[in-house]
């Protein structure tokens, strides 16, 4: 609840709103369902709302009255508490958890992007550097994909463990 309840004070900030409504929360939504789940959210709340072609994003319409923006906001920020993101997907990792998911990345995520066609252009950083930064680095940021083969490429090849939020 508390969780909740700080995501939504956080996110009425970021969205200028001063005031904002009690929304209940629905459900908790895994990353994967997060652009879809908003997007259908959003076309309840009146707007045309698209996924990106990578599956991950949202492409909003273009608002250009003040008015026509802090409605919007309004509807994202409802959206946002309606459906939020399970907390187990923001929480830090453990040390124990970024040496999992760097063995993943710097093994298995390469060799399936070599696999596919992608070979990253450089070597990954050490586990030190990895464990240090948070677990910041990914091969994805070494290849270069057209947006529309990206989703695809991400389903084949995921950026973590399929079951590593399991754990």
């Amino acid at each position: 609840m508390q969780y909740l309840e700080e995501n939504a004070r956080i996110l009425a900030g970021s969205l200028g709103i001063t005031d904002p409504p009690q929304v209940e929360a629905s459900r908790l939504i895994d990353l994967s369902e997060w652009a879809s789940t908003q997007a259908a959210c959003l076309a309840e709340e009146g707007y045309n709302v698209s996924v990106t072609t990578d599956g991950e994003g949202l492409s909003y319409p273009p608002l250009t009255d003040a008015v026509a923006a802090a409605a919007f906001n309004m509807a994202i920020f409802t959206c946002e508490v309606r459906y939020p993101v399970d907390p187990k997907y923001t929480e830090p990792l453990t040390d124990e958890r970024l040496r999992i998911l760097y063995t993943y990345r710097s093994t298995t995520l390469i060799e399936c992007l070599e696999d596919a066609g992608y070979p990253p252009s450089s070597s990954p950083p050490s586990k030190s550097v990895f464990i240090e930064s948070g677990g910041a680095w990914s091969p994805y940021e070494d290849i270069s994909v057209a947006q529309e083969r990206y989703a695809a490429l991400s389903a084949a090849c995921p950026q973590v463990p399929e079951d590593f939020y399991d754990e």
